[in-house]
């Protein structure tokens, strides 16, 4: 380029070459700066820091050590440092270095700042260490939310979204090799001494490396407890529990794109009148079917009610939630799912014309009548975990001897000594009426809004905020952040949902 333009140049005749401003990018400027006119009074800044000003931020403050006439270096202001993180997962940032570069470049950041730089260490530590004051945060805004209206509790969607955690599918380990990298790790750690004795003199370096080393045995101590915890899987051979070295809370999960990645399970209870974020969980449990209950009991602790009426997806349909709702009085309305199972009777060299279907139940004297007229009386009752229990009828031996189809019928059971048995599933009262109920128009149309609610903060806190995958490890703290994440939302739609400043005074 700069030869192009010399070439230009030499087209003019000295005294008529044009006088050009260069730019020059190798100089110091000092200008003055009103820092309140870096952004513009409608942006969303501002609003955050007037929505948080108006919260009370007692916790946070008791939190500070460093007091007025005493020795010690100031704190930043926790309203400062919250505006901060709202604005930044708002805007799909959570990396605490990218927003204190940012700090130092962004007029957003640098009018909620004051101009002042901020450690990411700092910034780290704030997101992490203030759980009472996160969580009494969260509260207030679902306060304010409710008394405008925008949180009702009328109806509430459950739903479960899959989050990769900040770890590698190489990092997990069965216990024999965690066990293996225990070994080592203890090694090194004790190769650099006793932590607790008087310490050496170190480079930072070292100390560096001491610190890792220690907080690697760690990690590996734990992921060998979560190994330990961890059920047996059988699945045509035995498969062992692996727990990942790295973040040893997380568990392999398979996501919407069909992959399996080390992750957590989101859990967001969103109230239907203006998609509010009411409660965000974080569990490593792999699929849903425990989540529903204890949702409710944090909405009941938070609102000190539940919820008028519930909608989940089939994840969380099943016999022990239908029944828990119940008994909550909660209306619920959820999708059953229809386990299609091959027929298990004919590697048991049974005929289709004796599959249970074909015998015939006699209530008035509570047995069953096989094909061939012989009778099952009651023996005995299984309770399952789930809820239901199953009632056992069976035949005696010597009717089913004297049967000639008793090949076709019982080939497995004369062995043993005993007649052909049918079990008689009995279903608990809450989850007949359910299955009923969604069988209505009315409760079809009412399950048909659970995606246009439950799924609208999933894919904003994945697309807007960039919540696919975790900064942090560990179960309680990447609870903490999804909760950060999950106030950005609620903030941001407040400023955009939020009444007149009149109206809104009157109402408050």
């Amino acid at each position: 380029m700069e030869g192009y333009k010399k070439n230009q140049y030499e087209r003019f005749s000295e005294n008529h070459k044009p006088k050009l401003r260069t730019v020059n990018r190798n100089q110091l400027v000092f200008r003055p700066a009103n820092v309140d006119e870096l952004i513009a009074q409608d942006h969303p800044a501002r609003g955050i820091w007037e929505f948080v000003e108006g919260l009370n931020l007692q916790t946070f403050y008791d939190s500070i050590s460093s007091v007025q006439g005493e020795a010690g270096r100031s704190a930043f202001d926790p309203q400062m440092l919250i505006s901060v993180w709202v604005y930044a997962y708002s805007r799909g940032i959570g990396s605490a270095r990218e927003i204190s570069r940012l700090c130092e470049t962004d007029p957003a950041f640098q009018w909620l700042t004051g101009f002042q730089s901020i450690n990411p260490h700092t910034l780290s530590d704030f997101r992490v260490m203030h759980k009472e004051g996160l969580d009494d945060l969260f509260k207030q805004v679902l306060g304010l939310l409710s008394s405008v209206g925008l949180i009702k509790l009328e109806q509430v969607t459950q739903d479960g979204t899959k989050v990769q955690a900040n770890a590698s599918p190489k990092t997990f380990r069965g216990d024999e090799r965690l066990r293996e990298h225990l070994e080592a790790a203890q090694k090194q750690v004790a190769a650099m001494g006793d932590p607790n004795q008087e310490p050496k003199e170190q480079s930072k370096s070292e100390a560096r490396k001491a610190a890792a080393a220690r907080d690697r045995q760690e990690r590996v101590e734990q992921a060998l407890n979560e190994a330990e915890k961890l059920p047996i899987k059988k699945r045509g051979k035995s498969k062992k529990p692996k727990a990942s070295t790295t973040d040893p809370d997380a568990r392999m999960m398979k996501h919407g794109h069909g992959g399996i990645l080390p992750s957590f399970n989101l859990q967001m209870s969103v109230d239907s009148e203006a998609k509010m974020i009411i409660d965000v969980d974080v569990t490593n449990a792999v699929n849903d079917s425990d989540q529903l209950v204890p949702a409710m009991e944090r909405l009941e602790q938070t609102f000190d009610r539940e919820p008028r009426q519930v909608i989940a997806d089939g994840d969380y349909t099943n016999y022990k939630s239908v029944t828990a709702m119940a008994d909550l009085k909660i209306d619920f309305y959820g999708s059953w799912k229809k386990i299609g199972k091959k027929s298990k009777f004919g590697w048991r060299g049974l005929s289709e014309a004796f599959y249970p279907q074909q015998f015939h139940y006699v209530s008035e004297q509570d047995v069953y009548v096989c094909p061939m007229g012989q009778t099952l009386v009651y023996r005995s009752t299984i309770n399952h975990p789930n809820g239901t229990n199953s009632r056992l009828y069976r035949a005696t031996v010597d009717d089913c001897t004297a049967c000639p189809h008793h090949n076709q019928c019982c080939p497995r059971s004369l062995p043993k000594g005993r007649g052909r048995t049918i079990s008689r599933l009995w279903v608990p009262e809450s989850v007949v009426s359910f299955k009923e109920k969604m069988q209505t128009e009315d409760a079809k149309q009412i399950y048909r809004k659970r995606s246009e609610v439950a799924e609208f903060p999933n894919l904003w806190l994945k697309t807007k905020i960039g919540l696919k995958q975790f900064y942090l490890r560990g179960l309680a703290k990447v609870t903490d952040e999804a909760k950060w994440a999950a106030l950005a939302y609620n903030i941001h739609h407040w400023l955009r949902l939020r009444p007149p400043p009149a109206e809104l005074e009157a109402i408050i």
